[in-house]
């Protein structure tokens, strides 16, 4: 007999899930993602599109996230971030699972599936971006590029990040490089003062020498004008 979702527990939606994804494995995928750097302990190789279709039809489910995000798959990890409710997320579960930032793929992830809507990701962004992790500077760039979007944060709330990202830009990471361009881009999109003080980092980072902040100023400049 079929049992929905809906009906089981946690613990039989984690094995039911599991097995879903495990019949979507690719090991040339894998093996390709592995030779690109991108590191998991196990790697099925299914796409991120499957995986989404997979998992949204077993959330929310708190406890499944938490189950989901200790297994040692990428495919569970990136579920975890799918079937989990924002509301039930705490701080310490942030930390937590930021601990497992060995790659930009699973970061980009976490911050966009689930942490960009949890109540504490500005707070713990500024956090992390103060941190000396490049992983760990990268969702705190990430997270306030999303946080840029919300019209319910202020322009004193975000504009800080520009003086972070002077001393950051000129950092080699192109994981982190990008981040940054993504947060100056989303703070410029918001409003005229904000455009305008973004313009002014650009011209400040226009006067290094190093290449990392060449490629954010060409970057952010060319999207925003």
């Amino acid at each position: 007999m079929l049992i929905l979702p809906e009906k089981m527990n946690s613990s039989e939606k984690f094995f039911k899930l599991l097995g879903e994804l495990f019949q979507e494995k690719n090991g040339q995928v894998a093996e390709t993602m592995l030779n690109l750097g991108v590191i998991y302990k196990v790697n099925y190789g299914v796409s991120l599109a499957t995986i989404r279709a997979v998992a949204v039809k077993y959330g929310p489910d708190h406890e499944l996230a938490l189950q989901l995000f200790e297994h040692d798959s990428r495919e569970a990890k990136i579920a975890a971030t799918l079937v989990d409710d924002p509301a039930q997320v705490t701080p310490e579960q942030m930390d937590g699972w930021a601990l497992e930032f060995l790659n930009g793929e699973l970061v980009e992830q976490v911050c966009a599936n689930l942490f960009r809507h949890v109540e504490y990701s500005l707070a713990k962004s500024f956090e992390w971006c103060l941190s000396e992790k490049p992983f760990l500077k990268k969702a705190g760039y990430l997270l306030a590029g999303y946080a840029a979007k919300n019209a319910d944060y202020r322009n004193q709330q975000l504009l800080p990040y520009l003086e972070m990202a002077v001393s950051d830009a000129s950092h080699s990471d192109v994981h982190l490089r990008t981040a940054i361009a993504f947060a100056l881009r989303e703070i410029a999109l918001r409003n005229e003062e904000c455009s305008k003080a973004v313009k002014t980092l650009l011209a400040k980072l226009s006067s290094n020498s190093d290449s990392s902040s060449a490629w954010i100023v060409e970057e952010v400049a060319g999207l925003i004008g």
